[in-house]
């Protein structure tokens, strides 16, 4: 009877859990697929094509507190349509304010136990390691986010606290990650 139980509650969370990360994506999704329209009417592109490119795009979604607020974060990786130097992605508070903007981001994503202005400095891959600092005051690309980008010179070494967010496995394509569509 206590196995049962003990079975009844697990699946129980299980399907909590699941609906509550698919509540996360689709607001996370609804954001995107928004965002895309402005921005195609700001750069004067054709809301056609955005519109007949809907569900059609990927990202990688992983959630993490970055600021000490107790509240989620959001790391969204584009994984698709990826150039040389990499992909593109963003950084969401939890209210989904932009935080941080990036283009040409390859893989691993770090989260520094470092904190900068109240947020974890990132370590992000990109034909060299570079360390990013936010600064919630700070204006780059017209939004706030990101303070400070730099190389970094030597080779990352893990430190205790650090968080390896997304990576990719040996052998394996952006594209084969666990991805959403938008």
């Amino acid at each position: 009877m206590k196995a049962k139980l003990t079975l009844l509650l697990l699946l129980l969370f299980s399907f909590s859990f699941k609906a509550q990360e698919k509540q996360v994506v689709n607001k996370i999704i609804s954001f995107l697929q928004k965002r895309e329209i402005e921005l195609a009417k700001k750069n004067g592109a054709s809301l056609d094509y955005e519109k007949s490119l809907k569900g059609k795009r990927k990202f990688v979604l992983r959630e993490i507190d970055l600021n000490n607020d107790n509240k989620k974060d959001y790391f969204v990786f584009f994984n698709e349509d990826c150039g040389n130097g990499g992909c593109s992605a963003l950084v969401l508070d939890s209210k989904l304010n932009v935080r941080g903007n990036f283009t040409l981001v390859g893989l691993p994503i770090i989260v520094k136990k470092e904190q900068i202005n109240g947020w974890n400095t990132l370590n992000i891959e990109s034909k060299g390691m570079r360390k990013v600092i936010f600064n919630p005051v700070a204006k780059r690309y017209g939004a706030l986010g990101i303070a400070n980008e730099k190389l970094l010179t030597k080779p990352y070494e893990k430190v205790k606290g650090d968080q390896i967010i997304l990576e990719l496995p040996d052998s394996e394509t952006y594209s084969s990650l666990k991805s959403f569509m938008y």
